[in-house]
């Protein structure tokens, strides 16, 4: 049974009146490990060959998204590449300034759309309770578990906003900031980007 709770939105357009969305509850990270272990109970490959297939299809999206394609898998959805700049690279200017050339581009992220199939599949699979807010979840202890929770969060994902880690370990979002500064400070972390669109990706 997963659980959901209303949030209040902001009133973008103030017109004084408020909305409110269902917002569910995350409760953790599942990896490939246990993805391999699903498929391998329900066909006939072994979990290593399923890893393996999956290491090929990462290998064939990337070769693919930077090529300018889209990468659409049925009953899965459609994976395209976006571009930004390298760290620390300065925004080139419309007129003037310094222009920026391919050594200063970068692949910033892989988006997927789902498939309406995929949704579909995973609303019939849904079975919500409503909870209330402020019922939030005890933080994951120790801080090596936080940690754990965030290679395997690497697994599968290319950066970490605070959001997501303030949904993994269901820390304060002040606690989460600060706890993501000293995880960048003790070499495990580095952030990419700048205000709203800063982000936490693993040290080389």
């Amino acid at each position: 049974m997963a659980q959901f709770i209303m949030r209040t939105m902001n009133d973008v357009r103030d017109e004084g009146k408020e909305t409110t969305y269902p917002h569910l509850i995350h409760t953790g990270v599942t990896t490939t490990e246990d993805l391999a272990r699903a498929l391998q109970a329900s066909s006939t490959f072994t979990t290593s060959d399923v890893l393996g297939l999956l290491e090929a299809l990462s290998s064939f999206i990337a070769a693919e998204t930077v090529k300018g394609r889209s990468v659409r898998i049925d009953g899965l959805g459609t994976f395209t590449a976006s571009l930004g700049l390298v760290e620390g690279k300065e925004r080139e200017e419309v007129e003037g300034g310094t222009h920026r050339n391919a050594k200063s581009v970068c692949v910033r992220s892989i988006r997927f759309r789902p498939s309406r199939n995929l949704i579909a599949r995973a609303d019939a699979c849904a079975h919500l309770e409503r909870t209330k807010e402020k019922q939030r979840l005890a933080p994951i202890e120790p801080q090596s578990a936080r940690i754990e929770a965030v290679k395997e969060f690497f697994a599968t994902h290319r950066y970490l906003r605070i959001g997501d880690y303030i949904a993994m370990t269901h820390l304060s979002r002040s606690k989460a900031v600060a706890e993501l500064r000293v995880l960048c400070e003790s070499g495990i972390l580095k952030t990419e980007g700048r205000g709203t669109h800063k982000v936490y990706v693993p040290q080389d």
